[in-house]
Order: C-alpha cells, then sequence, then structure tokens
C-alpha cells in the first residue's frame, strides 16, 4: 500500500502536464467494471504489452528526432507503469530519465529539470546516494541545469556524478572523461578559469592512464586542454600545448600525417599572435608551418579536397592578416574555392567559407579600453548608462573596409573616431562568387556598451551584397 501511494505521489509530478486525451482514457479506464473473465496472467500480459508498445513508440521517437512525440510516449509508459502496483521501482527511475530526454530535448527544460531530480530521489529512496544507476540522471540534470542556465546547481550535480562514477569504478576511467570535460567547460563559464584548466589537467590525465605513449586516442582530450588554454588567455601555454600535439602525431603517424593539419593551423595562428617567443619570429614560422600543411594536403594519398581547401583558406587567411601580398592571399582564395566547387557534396562548406565576408581580425583590447573611457565621459546622468553606435560601411575584393559612414549614435561625437578606426583597421576573409572576390556594400557595424552589464559588444551585419541578390544576408 505504501508503494502504490508513493507511486501516485511520484506519477502526479512527472505526468503534470500530460494531455486531456490522455487523462480522459485513464480516468475511463479507473471507473470501468473489473473484467471478471480476465486471469491475473492475462491483466499482466495486457500491461506488459502496453508497456513494450510504448516504450517502443518512445524509441522510435527519439531516433527520429521526434520529442514531443517521445515525451508523449514517455508519460504513457508511466501512466501503463502506474496500473501495476507491483511494479519493479527501478523502472521508476528509467521511466523518468527517459521522459527527462525527451523533454530536455524538446525545450522542455523545468520539466527535464523536476523529473530528472524525481528519477534520482527514486533511486536514492530504494537503494544509496551511491548508486551507480544514478549517473544517468545525474549527468541528464546537469546538462538540464545548464540549458536553464543555473550553473551554480549544475555545478554540484557534475560534482555528485563524478563522485558517484569514482567510487564505483575507481579514479582515471573513461566512462568519467566526459562529465570532467563538461564540468571544465561550466568552470568556464563561470569564470572560474583556474579551476576550468585543473580539470582539463585532469580529462588529459585520464586518457593518459588509459591510452599511453604516443596513443592517438589521445588527441581529443588534448586538443580540449589546449583549446581551453587559449580561451582563458593563456596563449604561450596553448602554443606550447598544440607544439606537442605535433610533436606527438609526428612520433605516432609520420611527418606527414594528415592528423597534423588542425594543429598547424591552431599552432599557426597562436605564433601569429605571439611574435617573438623564445628568440625565434613567431611570424616566420606561422608561414613555414602552412606551407607545411599545404604540402601534406597537396601529397597525401588520403587528402581530400576539404582538405587541399582548408590548407589554402589558412594561407589566405595568413596572408591577408600579416603581409601586404594581398594579391597571393586572392589566389589562395580562390583555389579554396575551385577545391570545393569540384565537388559537389562539399557545396555547404563553400557556402560556410565563402558566402559571405569573414573578419579574420577581432577588436583589439586597446579599442575597446578607449571606447570604455571615452563612454565614461561622455555621460552626464546616471540613467540607464548605455551607449550605442552604428557604422556603415563596404568590404572590398581585397577583404579591406572603405566608404565608412556614422549613420546613428547615442552619445555621438565622443567615441565615433575609435569606433571608426577600429571599422577602417577589419581585414575580412572575402565572399568569393562565381570564382571571383566581390564587393559587398551597406553592411552595418554596431557596437553598444552598458555600465550596468559592464559588456561592450560588437555586431557585424552584412546588409546588402553588390554582386548577386541571391547571397543577401539580414
Amino acid at each position: 500500500m505504501k508503494n502504490s501511494l508513493l507511486g501516485h505521489q511520484y506519477f502526479t509530478r512527472a505526468v503534470a502536464g500530460i494531455v486531456l486525451a490522455t487523462l480522459a482514457s485513464l480516468a475511463t479506464a479507473q471507473t470501468d467494471p473489473p473484467i471478471v473473465d480476465a486471469t491475473e496472467a492475462e491483466v499482466d500480459a495486457s500491461s506488459k504489452e502496453g508497456l513494450a508498445l510504448s516504450l517502443l513508440q518512445y524509441q522510435q521517437a527519439i531516433a527520429g528526432e521526434l520529442y514531443n512525440e517521445a515525451a508523449d510516449a514517455g508519460k504513457v509508459y508511466i501512466s501503463t507503469l502506474l496500473k501495476d502496483p507491483d511494479h519493479d521501482r527501478r523502472e521508476w527511475s528509467f521511466a523518468l530519465s527517459r521522459l527527462g530526454h525527451a523533454q530536455h530535448q524538446a525545450g522542455q527544460i523545468d520539466a527535464a529539470v523536476e523529473n530528472y531530480t524525481l528519477a534520482v530521489e527514486v533511486i536514492e529512496s530504494e537503494s544509496d546516494r551511491l548508486d551507480i544507476r544514478l549517473a544517468y540522471p545525474l549527468r541528464g540534470l546537469s546538462r538540464a541545469l545548464v540549458a536553464a542556465g543555473d550553473y551554480r546547481a549544475a555545478t554540484s550535480s557534475y560534482r555528485r556524478l563524478l563522485h558517484v562514477q569514482q567510487v564505483n569504478h575507481g579514479l582515471h576511467t573513461l566512462g568519467q572523461a566526459q562529465s570532467v570535460s563538461e564540468l571544465s567547460e561550466l568552470y568556464y563559464r563561470l569564470g572560474d578559469f583556474q579551476q576550468a584548466n585543473a580539470l582539463q589537467q585532469s580529462y588529459v590525465s585520464i586518457y593518459t592512464q588509459n591510452y599511453p605513449g604516443d596513443n592517438l586516442q589521445k588527441l581529443p582530450a588534448l586538443y580540449s586542454q589546449a583549446n581551453m588554454y587559449a580561451r582563458t588567455g593563456l596563449l604561450i601555454d596553448s602554443q606550447k600545448s598544440y607544439h606537442k600535439i605535433i610533436a606527438m602525431i609526428e612520433r605516432a603517424d609520420g611527418a606527414q600525417s594528415l592528423h597534423l593539419l588542425s594543429a598547424i593551423y591552431q599552432f599557426s595562428d597562436l605564433l601569429q599572435h605571439n611574435r617573438i617567443h623564445d628568440g625565434a619570429d613567431g611570424n616566420y614560422r606561422a608561414r613555414r608551418f602552412l606551407r607545411r600543411a599545404i604540402y601534406i594536403a597537396e601529397h597525401h594519398e588520403d587528402a581530400t579536397n576539404l582538405d587541399r581547401a582548408d590548407a589554402y583558406i589558412a594561407m589566405g587567411d595568413y596572408l591577408s592578416l600579416e603581409t601586404f601580398d594581398k594579391r597571393a592571399a586572392m589566389r589562395q582564395y580562390v583555389a579554396a574555392w575551385e577545391q570545393l566547387s569540384a565537388d559537389p557534396t562539399l557545396a555547404v562548406e563553400r557556402e560556410t567559407r565563402f558566402g559571405t565576408p569573414t573578419v579574420l581580425n577581432a577588436m583589439p583590447p586597446h579599442s575597446a579600453t578607449s571606447m570604455r573611457k571615452l563612454l565614461m565621459l561622455s555621460q552626464v546622468s546616471d540613467d540607464e548608462l548605455v551607449g550605442r553606435l552604428a557604422v556603415q560601411y563596404s568590404i572590398g575584393p581585397d577583404g579591406r573596409t572603405r566608404d565608412l559612414q556614422v549613420l546613428e549614435g547615442d552619445p555621438t561625437g565622443f567615441w565615433d573616431p575609435v569606433v571608426v578606426n577600429h571599422i577602417d583597421g577589419l581585414i575580412f576573409r572575402p565572399g568569393i562568387v562565381d570564382g571571383e572576390p566581390s564587393e559587398y556594400v551597406n553592411n552595418v557595424y554596431e557596437i553598444q556598451y552598458s555600465f550596468r552589464d559592464q559588456e561592450l559588444n560588437g555586431n557585424l551585419r552584412q546588409n546588402s551584397l553588390s554582386r548577386d541578390a541571391s547571397f543577401r544576408t539580414q
């Protein structure tokens, strides 16, 4: 009796959003007189068939990415499970977790958080707080909390998930790697860069323990760590990490391995940021590594058109940013466009890389600082303390901006020259139409600063294109 009442309690909370038609059918089923001719075995068989059918419908909906339908099937499964007062209590947690997964994918985040929480509570009521079955609902709960923007609660949930995994399986198991990686990303969002990088080190250690030596299975973790170093401003550490990746790939797969390409692009980009390091000219080294990438892409027997195109693009971006030889950069871009055009299956990749201009250089820190100071000086009241400026510009076939004009601003006259100078210094990878770099006109750069949020945001919008209206963007 106690289990039955507890089951009704969980059911009421879990399926509060069930459709009226389902509720009506359940009410009818509950008021119908018992079927005296049915044996206990037949009733049990009917219940099992209903569970199997709703579970199949759920699985098919998930496979087809029909998440609302999957959530409905999950609710029916739970309602069918409720009819059996002697059901296996462990099945409750599985059913609630499946429902939470479908609801998360369908965008019903609050409902997903509630059902994952219920799944955890069910397991705890039947077992303890270290049961390995908690891993699945805890992972789902953590991700749902992240989607809900509750990063603090998500951090606690991830920490508990890791503890459960470590108690049951020990330290440094591959099953923990994903949890560590996701928790690192969460700390990055919270602004705790030190903890984010510490967890990245743990992430690498897990792979090192399971794949010793120069095993390429470690690459995802090594790339993740190097990328986190760069994102948190540790550019030298990131550069060293990518250099270690390149050395490991060379030892494991040879000096002409296709695996080198991605690491070379990242390493070369960092070399351009750190012009002089360890007594060497980073800019020169970057160009040398990019030439090596082109050689690998052109001569490796397994290289694809996309490999060659990306190698040409990387060199083109370097030439656009670091040299005055814009013609050489354009030749690289056109060669990449031709590679992508030669394979019809790469149409989307070509559009992504050349459909519209791509800005190559970010706002320099000194420009952002100047904008903040000028905006602060321009404020004469304590109202919203928000500044905005919109500048219209064109992008020439060479990727440089021209025809700059201030459209509107509030306040005006204080930071206009800084913004205009910044836009004038932007360099783009040009958009290409029919194999030719094209001019893009009537683009708008919007920048807004809020003292309340202490944020400076810039937004580039390409409003109209001069060559082909079919490439128009908003």
